[in-house]
Parts: C-alpha cells; sequence; structure tokens
C-alpha cells in the first residue's frame, strides 16, 4: 500500500483532541460493577458509572480505522439509530446516542445523553451557544483513573501512530494493554519495538552486549565494569512483570525477553565476579525473583562450581525471601543445576527374597536402568543397594541405601597382582540418593535417603561406603515405633514385613536415582 501522504497524516495527527471537524466525543467513565440487590451493570436506578475525565473531543473517520473496537462500536450505534434505538446494549463498552440539538459537554453527567446547556459541561462560558450540534459520546470504560493515562496514550497513538517521546518501560507496557483492549492497529508492535530500542539504546551507550563471563568462567570479570549502572530500562521491565504480555500470544515480545536477558547475564558476568564485588552484590539483592530467575537460567551465566551458584541464591533470598513468598524461593531453588542422575531399582521378587526370614540386616543389589553394572564417576565404580533392617523387640523394618565403590576391572589390580588384599581410603564423590514413593499409583516425592560426600572405604577391591539415615513413611498398616521404623503385627512373615514398604514399590518394583552433585 503506498504510504499516506504526511502532510496529511501530520494533519490528522494533529487533530487529537481539538475541535476541528469533531464528529464525536470520547468519554472515560469507570467501568460500572453491580451493586447488591442491582439486576445488572448498571447498578442502583440503572445509573452508569461517573466519568473519569473530560470529554475527549474525536473523530469517526479515525477511530474508524484505527481501532477494531471503536469500528465495532461505530457499527452498533449506526444499527440503533437505524432500529429508532437511542441507545445499545449495556455491559463493558456500551455506548449511548445523545439527544440532537442539545450541548455534547453535558453527556460528562454520565446518563448518556447530552443535557441541557444549563447543566455545566466542559465547555467555554463565554463563548455563547454550543458552536455545533449534539454529537454521539463514545464511552470507553476503565478499571479506574489509574488508567486513564495509558487509555488518553492508545488514542493518541491511534491518531499519531507513535509511542510518545521519552515514555518509560511501565508506560510503554501500559500503553501496550489499552492497545489491545482498544483493538488499535499496530499499538502492539510499536511497543515491543520501543522498549526493544530502549534496551539497546542503554546497552550501545554503555558497551554492553559483547559477551558475558560464558559457562564455566571464574575469572571474575563480565563486560561491564564493577562501578556501572545497571541498564534501567532492564530493571525496569523485570519490576512490571504483570503487565508482561503472554509471549505465545505476542511473539515479538521473545525478542525483548531474550534482549534483556542478554543485558543481565552480561552485566553480572558470572557467579564470582558477582558475590565479590560489592556494587555488583548490592545490584543482585536488588534484583526482582524474575531476574535472579534469568541469571540462574542462562548457561551464559559462568560459574566456577555448582556450590558457588548455590551461595548465590542463598544471599538473594537472605535478604529478599520474606517477601518472595515460600513458592518463588522454591522456584528458584529448584533452578539450581544437578548433577547427571542414574536410575536404579528392585524388583518386588528381590525384595521378598531378601525378606524371608530376615533376622537382622541384608543388602539387596540394585539394577542400574543404563543396563550398565556400575555407575564411573572420578575413575572408580559406584553401586547403590538397599540396606534392609529387621528390628527387634516388635517386627518392625527400616529401608536404608549405601553406595558401594568398586576398583574396576580395566586397572587389572585383583588381588593376585596386588599380592594380597588391598586396603584404601578414596574420597566418595558427592552424590545423593533417591527412592521414590507412591500413592494411588502416582508418585507423591522423592526421599533423599543419602547424601555422601567425604571418605570411604575400598577393602579387598569392594568394601561399603558411609550408611545413610532410614528412609522416613507412614505405614499402610501396622504401627511405627518411637525410631519412626515401620511396625508390623506380631509374628509377620515375609509378605507383612513387605506391606510396610510397600508405598515404595511400584509396578512391581521399588525405584529410585543416585544423582552425583556438581
Amino acid at each position: 500500500m503506498r504510504p499516506l501522504n504526511p502532510i496529511v497524516a501530520a494533519a490528522l495527527g494533529g487533530l487529537l483532541g481539538s475541535k476541528e471537524a469533531a464528529d464525536c466525543f470520547i468519554l472515560f467513565v469507570r467501568e460500572a460493577t453491580p451493586s447488591p440487590g442491582s439486576n445488572g451493570p448498571e447498578g442502583d436506578g440503572g445509573r452508569e458509572a461517573g466519568a473519569l475525565a473530560e470529554m475527549l473531543p474525536a473523530h469517526t473517520f479515525v477511530l474508524r480505522y484505527a481501532s477494531r473496537w471503536f469500528a465495532a462500536k461505530l457499527a452498533n450505534m449506526r444499527a440503533n439509530q437505524l432500529h429508532g434505538s437511542s441507545s445499545s446494549s449495556a455491559g463493558r463498552g456500551a455506548n449511548k446516542v445523545p439527544q440532537q440539538q442539545t450541548p455534547p459537554e453535558a453527556a460528562a453527567s454520565g446518563d448518556g445523553r447530552t443535557g441541557d446547556s444549563n447543566s455545566g459541561g466542559p465547555h467555554d462560558s463565554d463563548e455563547g451557544p454550543p458552536a455545533w450540534p449534539a454529537l454521539p459520546v463514545l464511552r470507553v470504560p476503565l478499571g479506574g483513573p489509574e488508567e486513564l493515562p495509558s487509555a488518553l496514550a492508545a488514542i493518541r497513538f491511534a491518531y499519531t501512530g507513535e509511542v510518545a517521546a521519552g515514555s518509560c518501560v511501565r508506560e510503554v507496557l501500559e500503553l501496550y494493554r489499552q492497545g489491545e483492549y482498544l483493538q488499535v492497529e499496530g499499538c502492539g508492535a510499536t511497543c515491543m519495538a520501543a522498549i526493544r530500542g530502549m534496551l539497546e539504546s542503554e546497552a550501545s551507550s554503555s558497551g554492553v552486549g559483547n559477551g558475558g563471563g560464558g559457562a564455566g568462567s571464574s575469572s571474575g570479570s563480565g563486560s561491564s565494569s564493577p562501578g556501572d549502572r545497571l541498564n534501567p530500562a532492564v530493571l525496569e521491565l523485570y519490576e512490571c512483570t504483570q503487565l508482561w504480555p503472554d509471549p505465545a500470544l505476542e511473539t515479538a515480545f521473545n525478542s525483548v525477553l531474550s534482549a534483556v536477558k542478554r543485558l543481565l547475564v552480561s552485566h553480572f558476568g558470572d557467579t564470582l565476579a558477582t558475590l565479590n564485588t560489592p556494587e555488583l552484590r548490592r545490584q543482585l539483592l536488588a534484583l526482582p525473583a524474575e531476574g535472579l530467575e534469568a541469571l540462574l537460567q542462562s548457561d551464559e551465566f559462568g560459574t566456577d562450581v555448582e556450590d558457588s551458584i548455590l551461595l548465590l541464591l542463598a544471599t538473594w533470598v537472605q535478604r529478599n525471601g520474606g517477601a518472595a513468598g515460600v513458592e518463588v524461593v522454591e522456584r528458584l531453588c529448584r533452578l539450581v543445576p544437578q548433577g547427571p542422575a542414574f536410575g536404579w531399582s528392585i524388583s518386588q521378587e528381590e525384595l521378598e527374597r531378601g525378606l524371608r526370614g530376615l533376622c537382622g540386616s541384608t543388602e539387596l543389589p540394585t539394577t542400574l536402568d543404563s543396563g550398565l553394572g556400575t555407575i564411573v564417576a572420578r575413575g572408580l565404580e559406584w553401586r547403590p543397594v538397599l540396606v534392609i533392617h529387621r528390628l527387634r523387640p516388635r517386627p518392625a523394618i527400616a529401608f536404608r541405601t549405601r553406595l558401594l565403590c568398586e576398583l574396576p576391572a580395566a586397572y587389572g589390580l585383583d588381588a593376585s597382582t596386588l599380592g594380597g588384599p588391598l586396603v584404601v581410603v578414596v574420597t566418595a564423590p558427592g552424590s545423593r540418593l533417591q527412592v521414590d514413593r507412591w500413592r494411588d499409583g502416582a508418585r507423591v516425592e522423592e526421599v533423599y535417603a543419602e547424601a555422601y560426600e567425604g571418605p570411604c572405604l575400598l577393602k579387598s577391591l569392594q568394601a561399603a561406603g558411609q550408611p545413610g539415615a532410614s528412609l522416613k513413611h507412614q505405614p499402610a498398616s501396622g504401627s511405627k515405633d518411637a525410631m519412626g521404623n515401620q511396625q508390623a503385627p506380631g509374628g509377620a512373615g515375609s509378605a507383612d514385613l513387605l506391606h510396610l514398604g510397600s508405598e515404595y514399590l511400584h509396578g512391581g518394583k521399588t525405584t529410585g536415582r543416585l544423582i552425583l552433585l556438581p
């Protein structure tokens, strides 16, 4: 389509709020809410909520083509006129056609019709009689006076196609929301472009955006110097998350999110720079939860070890956790990276064999989901085992897990080669053993049965690691002793003992994972 003559475009933009050629009025009113005992949205006496501002002269030849909301409203008014109706249906966006030959300013009273010239309208009293006939009033319901600036900005955009110079991020987001409500053509895309422009302008002026510390970086140097001020547009965008459009509906917002995350990561650099630089640490504590979430999710936010990431999170939570709330803190904690997980299982048949005739304790080997016999870490092989204790004097059982260490056969260091048994102390990898707990066919939680870190014995080429705490669980039957272990009725056999651990059985087996900590 050929562009509009710039002189004509400028003239149309200059008509905003002008009485020149005006053929309607826009009246912003508080959205009507039903009063107690009323039968409709207009409340008691059928009176609509009051006006939020003076009426704004407007032009249907602009509004009709700039806004689908106004186009539909004008079409509805025209249909009502043709059918001899003086008002359209009530509700959000309802409008009423004023009577002719009366001053339009009186419509600000809220009754949907212009009143007489003595009712006190916004026209200048020294102008004498109204200079134009009564005009239709297009009522725009708003949630309250706080929405008035953004609604006026949306009308301005309808005339000019521009975001007002000097608008901040919050104002642009509020304009976006009103533009979507009034269905102003092109408003959403222009708002997204304006926010991207703010981010890019700040980035280019500060030299930010040429890459951060990078994954695995521990140099403590980001692309901004410690004294640099964090891009105000970045902080403001994260402070307005309640105004964010749905990225699934407004795809242009995805590029805004990508840009702001890139700037945020580039500014902070990595965990060591953030934690060891006073200014960056202060800026970290000022971040809203969504900003910290962006850092934790980014592969470009470098660190030396994952422990530093955990400390960074703990530092933020210490200052902001109370205000953020438990759910937000839990969501952030789940973003701290974990090491690889190796699934394992023990069949119900193996458990029954282990419980049959059990007097003291027994260890049951696990089957790894990978099909391999062991898990390789730190140059050694590791195998989780399930330990079952039968407690006395009453029949009760306690499930525990242990981590066994084995010397890989590939080393060729068997007993004959070494000339006898080998006793070695090795450092176990930081790891966590989990066991799945089930209820009504669904996994309800992951029980953290073990946390290994430190020395363990590699004795006679195979030795046990550190014992862990008993699994805590609610019995399906029986009772619990003072130690929290499952108890069965007296004289219980293997089937009764197995029933005590039924919450850990699903699909004929007990399942879990060994997680190697970073």
